[in-house]
This record gives structure tokens, sequence and C-alpha cells, in this order.
């Protein structure tokens, strides 16, 4: 679960808990997720130790998506 803050996220409509998934392989995710028919934010959000995605369910609802970053040798 990801606690959003309104003005952080600059979102006045979606605030509280978001049930975020953590995949290995946030391009491979996004990838078979739109194949069936998943609808996704525009962008992939990249910080300093994640990438991270919004998409919604059948109902709208905002869920979120992110992989670690992984650390070069």
């Amino acid at each position: 679960m990801a606690l959003l803050d309104a003005k952080k996220t600059g979102s006045e409509h979606i605030q509280g808990f978001i049930p975020t998934l953590e995949v290995s392989d946030l391009d491979r995710f996004v990838s078979r997720m739109k194949k069936k028919g998943v609808k996704f934010a525009k962008r992939v959000v990249e910080g300093e130790h994640v990438r991270l995605t919004d998409f919604y369910d059948t109902s709208g609802r905002l869920l979120q998506a992110f992989e670690f970053k992984r650390k070069s040798k």
C-alpha cells in the first residue's frame, strides 16, 4: 500500500492509500497488461530507487505498479 500526499503528487482527486504492486520488470508488466486491455497512465515516473506507473482497475480505481532499480556493478 502507498499513501499519497496530495501536495506532493498534485492530485486533489485521489488521496489516501493506493494498492501498489511490486513487479520485477515494469516494462514487461505494462506491456502484458495493456494486451489485456488495462488502462495505464501516460508516463512512468523515474525516482532515485524505483520506477513507478499508475493504472486503473475495471471500475476506474487507481492502482500502482513499481520496480526497484537494479544497482549497476
